[in-house]
């Protein structure tokens, strides 16, 4: 809440942040549409990594497409909110150095792996909390479904989509608004959360270069030692 930051380790070094990436992909998709806009699947999207259901031309609301890509990681949802927009990269990166993001180079909507040496986007961890506080001023009603359980979505198509939650952080941090998972060969484990404490601050934590179970437990373990130190209470 007080842009100040409580502590942080090697938080300025770059690193491969994986799905971390789709919080900017959604972010610059909802700075150029309106969030009742509709888009629709293309083959190309498709071809994205994971298969979660959709079809080519079947068409989605913005506001539904941006939420289910959050909740379930969705590389077909991101690429597809990243079509139709001229220079749609280039907006990302241009995004990420308006807001404060010192050391991010985005190379892909989705954070995937480009090769076995090269990852789709890289960020220090203190830039992916800049970027996902921003985030979540910014649209909270989109972010904030980011810590439901599952979604269902029905698409303009009039096809219902369901999906789970991957983490398994949600029950476990009271008051938590926002979660991010990824996880890619090269980036290992990361997570970002943003949750409010008793004393009614948003406090962003994230975890870069973890494993895939460690991210979670590394995040509980800095919110309980946040909360046994009362901070905020000053």
């Amino acid at each position: 809440t007080s842009g100040i930051k409580i502590y942080g380790k090697n938080d300025e070094i770059e690193m491969p942040i994986a799905s971390l990436a789709k919080i900017m992909t959604v972010v610059t998709a909802l700075n150029k549409h309106k969030v009742n806009d509709v888009i629709s699947i293309s083959s190309e999207a498709l071809k994205q990594e994971g298969d979660y259901g959709f079809f080519v031309n079947e068409k989605f609301k913005i506001e539904d497409l941006a939420k289910f890509t959050l909740v379930g990681s969705a590389n077909d949802g991101a690429y597809a909110l990243s079509e139709n927009v001229d220079n749609f990269l280039q907006k990302m990166n241009d995004k990420a150095v308006k807001i404060g993001m010192e050391n991010t180079l985005f190379f892909n909507f989705t954070g995937l792996d480009i090769d076995n040496g090269f990852a789709g986007a890289y960020a220090s961890a203190q830039d992916v909390n800049v970027m996902a506080l921003y985030a979540f001023k910014e649209y909270p009603e989109i972010f904030g479904a980011s810590v439901m359980p599952e979604i269902n979505i029905k698409s303009e198509s009039g096809v219902n989509h369901n999906i789970k939650n991957i983490s398994n952080i949600l029950d476990k941090i009271p008051n938590i608004l926002f979660s991010k998972t990824g996880l890619t060969p090269l980036a290992g484990g990361n997570l970002t959360v943003i949750y409010k404490n008793k004393y009614g601050h948003n406090i962003a934590i994230t975890i870069l270069g973890s494993t895939s179970e460690g991210r979670f437990s590394d995040i509980e373990r800095i919110v309980n030692m946040l909360n046994d130190l009362n901070y905020g209470s000053r």
